[in-house]
Order: C-alpha cells, then sequence, then structure tokens
C-alpha cells in the first residue's frame, strides 16, 4: 500500500543522509516506526547541515502526517472491524482501543480511496526529497559534509555490525 511506500522512502532519506548501505541501514533504522524514522530523519538533516529548504520539507511532511491524521486514518483503514453501513456503500471502522466518538467511523469506498489518494501524494513529496537530497549530497557543497558521517564497514559477523550500531548511536548521540 501506498503508507509503505511513503514509510520506505523516509528510511531511503535516512540512508541518504547518512550515506550508508540498505543493508546496515535496515539493521539500524528499519524497526522505527513512522514518527521516530522521520524524527531521526529531520534530526540527522540537522545534524549533517543539509539546506534550511530540505530540512523546513521533511518538517512540512511531518506536519501533513500530524494535520490530517493520515497515519490515524490509515490505521483505521487498515486494522479496523469493518461492518456494511446503513446505506449502500457506506462501512462502519470500529477500532476498539479508540474512545468514544472515535472508536466508530463511517466511510464510503470514496472516503478510503481518497485517503489512499493523499497517502500516495505524500509518499511521492517524500520520494522528491529523497532525491533532492541524494543531488545535494553528490554536490560539492554535500560532499564536504560527508565528513560527519561514520560509514560503517562490511562486517565480519555480528560483532562488525555491533561495533558500528555503537559508532552510529555514538555519533549521533555523542559520549554518554
Amino acid at each position: 500500500m501506498q503508507w509503505a511506500l511513503f514509510e520506505h522512502h523516509v528510511l531511503f532519506i535516512i540512508y541518504t543522509i547518512e550515506v550508508i548501505p540498505t543493508e546496515h541501514g535496515d539493521i539500524i533504522y528499519g524497526g522505527l516506526d513512522w514518527r521516530p524514522r522521520l524524527n531521526m530523519a529531520i534530526n540527522l538533516a540537522k545534524r549533517h547541515k543539509l539546506p534550511p529548504p530540505l530540512q523546513r520539507r521533511l518538517r512540512a511532511i511531518r506536519d501533513e502526517v500530524t494535520k490530517k491524521k493520515l497515519a490515524e486514518r490509515r490505521n483505521t483503514a487498515v486494522h479496523g472491524v469493518h461492518k456494511s453501513g446503513k446505506i449502500d456503500g457506506e462501512y462502519t471502522l470500529t477500532m476498539p482501543r479508540l474512545p468514544e466518538p472515535s472508536k466508530h467511523t463511517v466511510l464510503t469506498a470514496y472516503d478510503l480511496k481518497d485517503l489512499g489518494d493523499e497517502i500516495n501524494a505524500l509518499s511521492n513529496k517524500t520520494l522528491e526529497l529523497m532525491t533532492d537530497i541524494g543531488n545535494w549530497r553528490m554536490s560539492d557543497h554535500g560532499s564536504k559534509n560527508r565528513l560527519h558521517s561514520i560509514p560503517i564497514r562490511e562486517a565480519e559477523g555480528g560483532v562488525g555490525i555491533a561495533k558500528g550500531f555503537y559508532a552510529r548511536i555514538k555519533h549521533l548521540f555523542g559520549n554518554f
């Protein structure tokens, strides 16, 4: 679905900022949910001194997800208990863990299509931003900022990965 693609693009923004291979990035960042992932990308963009317009676009993506409640609406559509509504083409989605009146949401197939379109548009914005960050990275200015990146070398067994992970955390958060 479009949401999975959006989350995937956010991961690749992190990998592009950090200049790390996918296999290593998946180990380090793959377990994060969308919000910590996006916050991590924003923090890394600041740390690596990405141009302010790129940083603003990252924050705008996070703000869009939050303001439009895209994650909550998507979760209701995907995880809610579906029951046919009182009118043909209408569905009641129930999320038992939510309090009233949010527990029950009435939607049509058109509402679900519109939600998919909104998420797809967000995913496209994220892909465009990832491309622009990559282009910046490849420019003369971006390559100077690679000095702040800690490369993770090919690991020999789990020890190399653990050392790389510790170095990455130390790099991001300083000495403990």
